[in-house]
């Protein structure tokens, strides 16, 4: 009777031979590591109470600064050892309840340290310095200005809070209040011009949020360096063809189902085997904003879990839930407040399976023929994948916020500005000078945040102190009571999954023709729809609406609708989407690269990065893959190892 070609100990040496070789040749970083660089906010505001680190779980002092008790967190996050179960009562690293709130935990803060037997190790990807606080870039005038980027990533995120209830409709076409936030917003001053003589990846962060193509990494001098925000592009995510069409992917709104069962358009469900998923979600009702007195801020950041305090505003009266399309910013946010972190991305895979989308054409067991897919090349194959990269993108994640960055949240942020504004910081000269500028570059937009604060009022009986009185509020106005979770921002975990699940899908499903030109959304056989009636509704679109949509673009959108979601909640920065995303994409290329090393046939998958490089993974012999990665229009070669730490220093 015929048995395998190879079995037993052969077959044993062989997969243990592969294995060795796939861990050491598909990640650079096991020839060519690059250690992760810091921003100086931890070490130059030491002295000052780290207004520009994550000290959130910390006991405060009344001006919202750390007590003493920041370098024991710090060695708690990187010692060998457990983390602490006292959590060191007493010496202000827990305050125990706040007025009565209890106490909340920190989020895996120790994940980074372990390790993995299959994709990249949590160490072999790292990300530049975040934008900070001590950061000084050169103006127009060739002045300095401080902390420039960070003050736009704020301005940015004031801007979505401020938004936060208009429709993406309104906000295209400029209705309500949009005009008057985009004044404003294109007033900062690094969106007026080019950052002069600030490091590369700086310069591409903001012009790929302004412009539509991908911006040419290598190549700054030929990029424009003005650009204003319009309704059309403004909170938009980068990669090629997220700026196309409507904000909403269409992975977020259409459904599978409803073609086959012939029912109306607002039928928009995903078959997931004999059920069906409904693409409406629960909402958060409007004008519902947090945080914005000083008492509840600073309880917060000294710990205080109002986590139920937001689940409580999540239903009606009458315990019914709202049920809607996405439509407005606040709907977003309440989607990442309560996803299952690759649940966008599941979906996605279900709506592509489920409409017959076609897969890669490189695969040996794909598009008809003798063999069909299923264990391989299959839906059981990319379920699995687009699911397994997560838990490794988070552990990448855990390692950048907690180990190495420690990056203020935006909610800081905006504690620090309204402290300056109340002449708080006269005890502390660094931190004062550049939140004074801050407030200077943040302009009328400081003004709008003031009223719409004021306005709001408190949400929980608190309390402003006395010298607020007659200085501007500049608290961020929070989507959810609680704030941010309770770890820093740098990395963001639901940008950095974004980034390897969508690659994931990219690498399955055919995004490109042959010679490298995007496929049309129509070749999803997925309806093309938009939300309308606040998100009651869906209508389809015309086919002015759909032109340009291509299955990479939609892809490319949904990680950033997701990533940028967080940013809507004021919980993150475009920084920590932007950087986190491209972190996410190579967990998910170095998974895909290890795993041609087990293939005994002929394999390809080609898609586009989230720069618009070309990546081509092949297996061209048994147990022997190859990666190619090429740019730009002449399609110039990047070395594997230059392209995974193209986004470092």
């Amino acid at each position: 009777m015929p048995r395998p070609y190879i079995e037993g100990a052969d077959r044993i040496n062989v997969a243990l031979d592969r294995r060795e070789e796939a861990a050491r040749a598909a990640h650079p970083a096991s020839k060519n590591h690059k250690k992760t660089q810091v921003n100086a906010d931890e070490a130059t505001l030491a002295e000052e109470g780290f207004g520009g680190s994550f000290t959130k779980g910390l006991e405060h002092d009344p001006d919202g600064f750390v007590k003493n008790a920041y370098g024991a967190f710090q060695n708690a996050v990187n010692r060998p050892g457990a983390f602490p179960a006292d959590r060191w009562q007493g010496d202000g690293f827990k305050t125990g309840p706040v007025n009565g709130v209890a106490w909340r935990g920190w989020e895996s803060p120790r994940a980074g340290h372990y390790y993995d037997l299959q994709g990249p190790d949590a160490d072999a990807v790292g990300m530049a310095p975040a934008p900070g606080l001590t950061d000084v870039f050169t103006d127009k005038n060739g002045g300095d200005l401080p902390a420039a980027e960070l003050t736009a990533e704020m301005a940015e995120v004031y801007a979505m809070a401020l938004l936060r209830d208009h429709s993406f409709a309104e906000i295209a076409t400029e209705a309500g209040n949009t005009p008057a936030v985009l004044a404003a917003l294109n007033a900062v001053p690094v969106f007026q011009y080019g950052y002069g003589g600030a490091a590369s990846l700086q310069s591409l962060r903001r012009l790929a949020g302004r412009f539509q193509d991908p911006a040419d990494f290598d190549n700054l001098d030929n990029q424009p360096v003005g650009g204003q925000f319009t309704g059309r592009t403004v909170f938009f995510g980068s990669g090629p063809g997220a700026k196309t069409g409507g904000y909403i992917s269409q992975f977020l709104l259409t459904g599978n189902s409803f073609m086959r069962t012939g029912g109306a358009i607002d039928d928009a469900f995903i078959g997931y085997g004999s059920q069906v998923v409904s693409q409406k979600s629960r909402v958060f009702p409007d004008s519902r904003d947090f945080m914005t007195v000083w008492s509840e801020w600073h309880d917060v950041q000294s710990g205080a879990d109002r986590r139920g305090d937001t689940d409580a505003n999540f239903v009606k009266p009458g315990g019914a839930y709202d049920l809607r399309f996405m439509h407005t910013p606040r709907h977003m946010a309440t989607y990442v407040r309560f996803d299952a972190l690759y649940q966008a991305y599941l979906n996605a895979c279900l709506l592509l399976l489920g409409s017959g989308s076609p897969f890669q054409p490189g695969f040996p067991d794909a598009n008809g023929g003798v063999r069909t897919p299923f264990a391989s090349w299959g839906g059981p194959h990319v379920l699995s994948l687009v699911t397994e990269v997560a838990t490794r993108c988070l552990k990448l994640a855990r390692r950048q916020k907690f180990n190495f960055h420690r990056r203020a949240r935006p909610e800081r942020i905006g504690g620090l500005l309204t402290a300056e504004a109340g002449g708080r910081l006269s005890g502390k000269p660094v931190s004062a000078r550049i939140a004074a500028s801050m407030i200077a570059q943040l302009g009328a937009l400081a003004g709008l945040v003031d009223t719409h604060a004021r306005k709001n009022g408190a949400q929980f009986g608190g309390t402003d102190p006395g010298w607020m009185s007659g200085a501007r509020n500049l608290l961020l106005p929070m989507a959810f009571a609680e704030g941010s979770p309770m770890h820093p921002a740098y990395a963001a975990g639901h940008a950095t999954l974004a980034g390897g699940c969508v690659t994931m899908l990219k690498a399955f499903f055919q995004t490109l023709y042959e010679g490298g030109k995007p496929l049309p959304f129509s070749r999803s056989m997925l309806q093309p729809v938009k939300s309308i009636d606040d998100g009651r509704r869906l209508a389809k679109l015309n086919p002015d609406e759909a032109a340009g949509l291509t299955i990479e673009g939609e892809l490319n959108k949904l990680a950033a609708n997701i990533s940028i979601a967080r940013n809507m909640a004021g919980v993150h920065y475009y920084s920590d989407y932007y950087d986190s995303l491209r972190m996410g994409e190579r967990v998910a290329v170095g998974m895909l690269y290890e795993q041609m090393f087990q293939y005994d046939e002929g394999v390809e998958m080609t898609f586009r990065s989230y720069d618009g490089d070309l990546v081509k993974l092949a297996c061209v012999a048994p147990g022997k893959p190859s990666i190619q990665i090429t740019r730009g229009p002449s399609q110039v070669p990047v070395a594997w190892t230059d392209w995974w730490y193209r986004h470092m220093p």
